[in-house]
């Protein structure tokens, strides 16, 4: 299975096993993820790796919104080194064989730097949903190509991951609880100790959004949040989460979530506990 979830929020990550290897790529944004017991934090460029049954998901206090890509792939663990594909796979045995141990003798989260992994991921679900001939073999070389990559990287140290400085994690601490003020990029650069353009500058290359689309990223998921949480009208959430008016607001959430908030919140109530922005999920074959 391979998915493409936009906006996540905390909840959306919730801790989970899964009986195959899980790649989780982002493609925007920041998170803190947990594998057994251990965070790290994930940026554009670096993918985490799930061995079988490892329990995993979000953790603390990160950013954990904006574009995230994952793919599990159920195959064969023989044993707790030996790792094999399948027929579907044209990677040599001996380097399938090879990863498997590097797989399984970590004894750390798995975490590799890797700029690709993110636009192989998005190449997989075009070519899924595009259906042109011979997809499948497509998608299979390019799952063969995510597990090369894995094989040539070496991972990233969880204890190096964790000290990295990170200015999203300080514009976070900034907005939390102050949503309503009326921040500029001049303002949080001021109160960040930051020059307004090498602000910008690095929470693009942290995340690959500017500071104020993650000022506006942190405003809807609050609103998506009072949405889903109390009997506030849209007016009262606008005010709330620092929309100067419902009707800004009304455009700046459909634009990002895709759906007006009086819908986002209809939708709440006749799906009972189901997600009104749910994933694109969609299966992969492993046979050609």
């Amino acid at each position: 299975m391979i998915a493409h979830r936009r906006l996540l929020e905390m909840g959306h990550l919730k801790k989970h096993r899964n009986s195959g290897i899980e790649i989780i790529a982002p493609i925007r944004g920041c998170f803190q993820w947990w594998v057994e017991g251990q965070t790290l934090d994930l940026r554009p460029g670096e993918i985490s790796v799930t061995l079988p049954w490892q329990e995993h998901g979000g953790q603390g206090e990160s950013f954990n919104v904006g574009e995230l890509c994952w793919i599990i792939l159920e195959v064969d663990w023989k044993a707790s080194e030996e790792l094999s594909l399948g027929s579907w796979s044209q990677l040599p045995v001996d380097l399938i064989q090879s990863l498997g141990r590097k797989l399984s003798q970590a004894t750390e989260p798995l975490s590799f730097h890797n700029e690709d992994a993110s636009k192989q991921m998005l190449d997989i679900l075009h070519e899924i949903q595009a259906q042109k001939p011979h997809h499948p073999w497509k998608v299979n070389r390019i799952i063969d190509d995510l597990f090369f990559g894995l094989y040539r990287s070496e991972p990233i140290c969880a204890s190096n991951n964790q000290s990295k400085p990170s200015l999203t994690t300080d514009l976070n601490n900034i907005l939390k609880g102050r949503l309503r003020l009326p921040w500029t990029l001049e303002k949080i650069s001021l109160e960040m100790a930051q020059s307004p353009s090498w602000l910008n500058k690095g929470l693009r290359e942290e995340t690959g959004y500017s500071t104020m689309e993650l000022v506006t990223l942190h405003r809807i998921e609050e609103a998506k949040a009072l949405l889903k949480e109390s009997n506030l009208n849209i007016t009262s959430i606008s005010q709330e989460c620092g929309f100067r008016t419902s009707q800004y607001f009304s455009s700046v959430f459909k634009k990002w979530v895709g759906i007006s908030p009086l819908l986002f919140k209809d939708k709440l109530k006749h799906q009972e506990g189901s997600d009104p922005d749910h994933p694109l999920e969609v299966s992969v074959s492993s046979k050609n």
